[in-house]
């Protein structure tokens, strides 16, 4: 069996039917026209953000061209106020990042208009506008990178990564973690010292033994504080 499609004749005009042509040429930019105004989904890049309402300015990543006198002209790139951003978790968790000017997502375009589902408390909603799949009703999500400005080291394929100049386990985390390893490497050095030190017989050997724990114990508080790390605060 040929691997020819029938419809390649079946659907196309003849050469000599100029009419047809024309009328296939006029349907293929009526039905890209259609397509370029249907917002699917677009890369972005924020211009600013606000932490209170979550909601960010961001610059749409393709730019429109317009014809004028038969010549493309590419239009200003189109910035988008005040679109939710759309960060993982659900009502008893979430995880965010600072969001700054210059990072980049991706935008994506609701079916229908958005504005009354994000007033209300999520529940289905008559959307109460015409609008579809348009710029007005965009999400980000934060994390589209192009290729030159991918995570750097490159991600870790042994375990999940969180990276941050300060990571808070806890929205009102204040105090700063202990770094297991380093901890569990004094707490060894502890036993080191302690376990020499023989069992008090008399008083004299009370004392030696005393000074034994209280120089040991002051170690370990001091290596303790250096275990604390600088990056990961805990609630």
């Amino acid at each position: 069996m040929s691997g020819k499609d029938e419809r390649d004749t079946l659907d196309a005009a003849s050469a000599s039917d100029n009419a047809g042509q024309a009328l296939i040429k006029a349907l293929d930019l009526v039905k890209r026209s259609l397509g370029l105004d249907l917002r699917v989904s677009a890369p972005a890049t924020v211009v600013s953000y606000d932490a209170a309402t979550q909601r960010a300015d961001v610059t749409v990543g393709f730019v429109r061209v317009a014809y004028a006198a038969g010549v493309p002209v590419q239009q200003p790139p189109d910035i988008v106020a005040r679109v939710p951003v759309e960060w993982v978790g659900g009502s008893l968790g979430y995880v965010t990042t600072p969001l700054v000017a210059g990072d980049t997502g991706m935008l994506a375009f609701t079916d229908r208009a958005l504005a009354l589902w994000l007033d209300g408390p999520g529940t289905p909603v008559d959307p109460g506008n015409a609008r579809v799949h348009d710029l007005a009703d965009a999400v980000f999500r934060p994390g589209l990178r192009p290729d030159p400005r991918v995570i750097a080291p490159p991600t870790a394929l042994d375990g999940t990564v969180v990276e941050g100049p300060l990571v808070k386990l806890g929205r009102l985390a204040t105090h700063f973690a202990v770094r297991g390893t380093a901890l569990a490497t004094s707490a060894g050095e502890l036993a080191a010292i302690l376990g020499p030190v023989p069992a008090a017989a008399d008083p004299a050997s009370t004392a030696v033994l005393a000074n034994a724990n209280k120089a040991a114990l002051m170690a370990l508080f001091a290596a303790i504080a250096e275990s604390l790390s600088t990056k990961v605060q805990v609630q």
